[in-house]
C-alpha cells in the first residue's frame, strides 16, 4: 500500500501535458539506457560554461556538450536558451536520450530542458525541432534533495526503459495498468526515492508504474 502512494504522489508532482498524432505500433531494439559512472574530472573539457551552477547550484550543461545530439535540436535549445541540468552522482553527461518513444519507424529524442529554474521533458518526435512535445513540467528547486550535511543535490534523471522494464515494475508495485507495451518509455526518476514511466499510447501520456 504504500508503495501505490508513493507512486501516486510522486505522480502528481511531476505532472505532464503532451500531444503527437503518431500512434505506437510494435517494438524494436530499445535504446541503452546504461548510464557510466565517471569521475568529476571527466568534465574537464566540456564547455566552460558547464561549471555554471546558477544560483540554485545546479550544474546544468549546455547542448553543445552532447556530441550525439543533432544539430538541429542543439540549435533549437540554444535559442531557446535552455540547459540541461545534471544530478549530483558523477555521471558521464546525461538527461538527453534517444528511443522509439512511438513508433519502430523512428528515433526520438528526449531531453531533460531547464530554463529560468523551470524543468520539463521535451520529446522531439523524430529528431525534428518542429514537431516536439512537452510532458513533466516542474520548477527545477522540487528536484533537490540533501545529500550530506548541509549540501543539496539536483536529483532528477531520465533514462530509455522497454517492455521488460514496464511489466515487470507494474507486476511487483502495482499502479495503473499498462496497455499493450509496442514500444519504449521514459522512465522518470528522483533519485533514490521513485520514479514514473512516461508512456505514449493512442496520443496520449500516460503515467506507469517505475521504481518504488
Amino acid at each position: 500500500m504504500f508503495r501505490k502512494i508513493a507512486f501516486l504522489v510522486f505522480s502528481a508532482v511531476i505532472g505532464l501535458s503532451a500531444s503527437c498524432g503518431n500512434e505506437p505500433e510494435s517494438i524494436d531494439d530499445v535504446a541503452d539506457s546504461e548510464i557510466r559512472r565517471l569521475p568529476p574530472e571527466t568534465f574537464a573539457d566540456l564547455p566552460q560554461n558547464i561549471h555554471d551552477v546558477g544560483e540554485s547550484g545546479i550544474r546544468r550543461l549546455p547542448p553543445e556538450a552532447f556530441a550525439d545530439l543533432p544539430q538541429n535540436i542543439v540549435r533549437h535549445l540554444q535559442a531557446g536558451g535552455y540547459t540541461i541540468p545534471q544530478t549530483y552522482e558523477g555521471l558521464s553527461p546525461h538527461n538527453v536520450i534517444h528511443g522509439q518513444f512511438s513508433s519502430e519507424e523512428r528515433i526520438d529524442w528526449a531531453v531533460l530542458c531547464s530554463k529560468d529554474e523551470k524543468s520539463s521533458i521535451m520529446i522531439f518526435w523524430g529528431g525534428s525541432e518542429e514537431d516536439i512535445s512537452e510532458i513533466a513540467k516542474g520548477s527545477v528547486r522540487n528536484s533537490l534533495q540533501g545529500i550530506g550535511g548541509e549540501e543539496m543535490g539536483y536529483s532528477r534523471r531520465i533514462t530509455v526503459v522497454g517492455k521488460e522494464y514496464i511489466l515487470e515494475h507494474y507486476q511487483r508495485y502495482g499502479g495503473p495498468e499498462p496497455p499493450p507495451i509496442t514500444h519504449a518509455g521514459i522512465d522518470n526518476a528522483f533519485l533514490g526515492k521513485a520514479s514514473v514511466v512516461h508512456y505514449f499510447h493512442n496520443g496520449k501520456w500516460l503515467r506507469l508504474t517505475g521504481a518504488d
